[in-house]
């Protein structure tokens, strides 16, 4: 770094010192800065410009992967939906040819009498009035050969040549092109111009030949006029067309009801069941899907706008802002070579500026290194204080903690969690570390109180230091705490409780030597009882207090006292002994008194006496040697049995009487204490009530 600097410091001497000989600078064009400059540039521009490309053709890629299968997708569907249709027409085209008024109106060669016009009549009301036409249906047409008869289910009955059937505006044909176009079919779907009543657009038409049963010549056909159901065709707005590909290669748009031009056909033709195509001056990507029961193509053509956007308009974006990342590069590289920029001189100009003592020439690479070390000492400061700013809130969110501010786990982690201190573990400690002696720690001068003061405060450091290292060979999870003049250590462990309680014994007594042999100060410590939640924490406050003071009054009174850690370990068996042999006998107390409580459970239990549910099963296991909610269960079931036995309830009521929260829970226990339901075991006891008090 010195050789570095000290190069580019040389560099600008010299520069300062040999300036050209006619007053300005060099009048070469380009130099070897300038390429320096141009290089460092473009890597700064390019790599990241050449980055996003290779992403935007990648996602690109990626995108017309997925598009590729979700038009594949659609045009599957589409295919499935409009078979699906189509054979529901067909079955309804099937139907009416079976129809035996329907065969005996294509069967009679005439329409004169009264009988045949009855018919006439007949077949008209049979597909006028079809109750289970499909909704794709738009008109029915009977066409009989014999009669020369059209039947329209909207426009009623008319004879071949009569002028009151208006061909033209039906089926844009006349009656001649119509007749010979539909004895020549050999398919089952015509495709007609819509005529006048439909506009210029075509529709398609399901034909169903009628036979007589003992003659091959048809007696009339059966035409049924439907459109596709709306469901599969897209939007118009969407940029997508859905149509047909035709046996002849004719391809018929089913948004447009119309045919495609003949060069947009043979386009459609040439491209493949998947891919890109030109067609009416834009491109589209052509999905294709054969129908199952027709001889045609169904195919699905939406826009490339769609999925690629404005793509090329941002390509030619993005080569115009290449191409000015470019011009901007050389500009900016040729005018840092001719103002000879180089980091380290703009350095010493910037310190020169902020010292405003100096003037450029004076100043040496010494001043710079002066400067720079000042710069750093007062970075480090600023660091000192803002860890210090946090080492004291910290401190007093533990205060807070240890003295019962927080009522719950979630509370605390959303206090600590800035601070990226977590309690991972479930047991908890608390030792109180506190001087026995602080009196003579000053002398006796004029600001003694002063002197005690930073002494007292500067021992409490000391012993919080000595106290947690030592602890944290135990447990990893220890924090140290100054509050109320005094030292805790929270420890936050998972481990066998026995061994700890050994290990926490010889660690204190270690940190109580080190201690006295450090400062020759005598020191007291006193540890709380195992807790297994956050919240109890203020009980281990409050029981490290009491053992303090008792070993204050003690030492007071004068008289033979155990050591601090003797006692504390003595008050804390004696309250845990205490504890555990009154706490089962008023659970089972308040068991009994919510016996037949639905919300009755282990977790309402510890809440109401303040302990988590293990150490609650834990505690009446080894009092009575039993399972408390199996317990329970028992007893209500016995209380169960004598209502089967003594009263006529129904077992909904006796349920809801015993405390089960719904009717199945209690066949369900009721079944782990006897082999039968609980309506057979009421037949099997069921006699006169009996005198006998109810069970508890």
């Amino acid at each position: 770094m010195k050789g570095f600097m000290g190069h580019g410091i040389r560099s600008f001497r010299e520069n300062r010192d040999h300036p050209p000989q006619d007053g300005r600078r060099s009048t070469r064009r380009f130099g070897g800065t300038f390429y320096l400059w141009l290089f460092s540039m473009l890597l700064i521009v390019m790599i990241p410009l050449i980055g996003s490309e290779w992403i935007r053709e990648r996602a690109s890629s990626l995108l017309l992967e997925e598009r590729m299968k979700s038009e594949t997708s659609l045009v599957e569907t589409m295919a499935m939906v409009a078979d699906r249709e189509f054979q529901s027409v067909s079955r309804y085209a099937a139907s009416m040819a079976e129809d035996e008024k329907i065969l005996s109106f294509l069967s009679a060669a005439q329409m004169n009498s009264a009988e045949e016009k009855m018919l006439l009549k007949q077949a008209f009301d049979a597909i006028h009035l079809e109750s289970n036409r499909p909704a794709a249906v738009q008109d029915v047409y009977l066409l009989s050969l014999r009669s020369g008869y059209l039947i329209s289910a909207r426009e009623g009955a008319n004879a071949e040549n009569s002028a009151l059937f208006d061909y033209e505006k039906n089926f844009g044909l006349d009656r001649e092109t119509f007749w010979n176009t539909v004895r020549s079919l050999r398919s089952t779907a015509l495709f007609l111009p819509g005529g006048e009543r439909n506009g210029t657009a075509w529709r398609i038409c399901c034909l169903r030949v009628v036979v007589e049963r003992s003659s091959a010549s048809p007696l009339g056909y059966v035409l049924i006029s439907y459109q596709f159901p709306k469901e599969i065709l897209s939007d118009e707005e969407d940029g997508a067309l859905c149509g047909l590909m035709l046996r002849d290669g004719r391809c018929w748009d089913m948004t447009g009801h119309r045919f495609f031009p003949e060069e947009d056909s043979a386009a459609l033709l040439r491209t493949e069941a998947s891919g890109f195509m030109s067609l009416q001056g834009k491109e589209y990507l052509l999905t294709r899907k054969h129908s199952g029961i027709q001889d045609w193509e169904y195919l699905r053509l939406v826009s490339s706008d769609l999925f690629y956007g404005n793509l090329r308009s941002y390509q030619r974006a993005a080569a115009l802002c290449l191409l000015g990342c470019l011009l901007l590069c050389f500009l900016l590289a040729l005018l840092l070579s001719r103002r000879n920029y180089h980091p380290v001189i703009q350095l010493v100009e910037n310190l020169q500026k902020s010292e405003n003592r100096k003037e450029i020439r004076d100043v040496n690479f010494q001043w710079i290194e002066e400067r720079y070390q000042g710069l750093q000492a007062s970075h480090d400061w600023l660091s000192g204080m803002l860890e210090q700013e946090k080492n004291l809130i910290v401190n007093n969110l533990f205060c807070r903690l240890l003295k019962g501010y927080y009522h719950s786990d979630y509370e605390v982690e959303n206090v600590f969690a800035p601070y990226l201190i977590a309690f991972w573990h479930p047991r908890f400690r608390l030792i109180l570390w506190s001087l026995d002696e602080d009196a003579d720690l000053a002398g006796e001068t004029e600001n003694g109180a002063d002197r005690q003061a930073n002494a007292i405060d500067q021992l409490l450091r000391t012993t919080a230091e000595t106290a947690t290292e030592r602890i944290r060979q135990i447990s990893e999870e220890a924090w140290p705490v100054l509050c109320d003049g005094k030292v805790f250590i929270l420890c936050n462990y998972a481990g066998n409780q026995v061994c700890l309680e050994k290990d926490f014994q010889r660690c204190c007594e270690e940190t109580r030597s080190a201690l006295a042999e450090k400062t020759g100060v005598a020191f007291s410590w006193f540890i709380s009882a195992e807790k297994q939640a956050v919240p109890e924490l203020s009980q281990a406050y409050m029981s490290c207090i009491e053992q303090m003071r008792q070993w204050n009054l003690a030492e007071e009174r004068g008289g033979e006292t155990a050591s601090p850690a003797e006692e504390s370990a003595a008050t804390e068996n004696n309250a845990e002994e205490a504890d555990n042999r009154s706490l089962p006998e008023t659970v089972m107390a308040y068991v009994h008194a919510h016996l037949y409580d639905p919300d009755l459970s282990l977790t309402k239990i510890g809440n109401a006496f303040h302990v988590s549910e293990s150490h609650l099963s834990r505690l009446i296991r080894r009092e009575y040697d039993i399972q408390l909610m199996s317990y329970v269960n028992a007893k209500r079931i016995e209380r169960v049995a004598w209502l089967l036995d003594h009263t006529e309830m129904t077992l909904s009521d006796i349920a809801q009487e015993t405390g089960f929260s719904t009717y199945r829970t209690m066949l369900r226990v009721f079944g782990q204490y006897y082999p039968v339901t609980p309506t057979q075991y009421r037949k099997e006891k069921k006699g006169p009530a009996k005198e006998q008090n109810p069970p508890d």
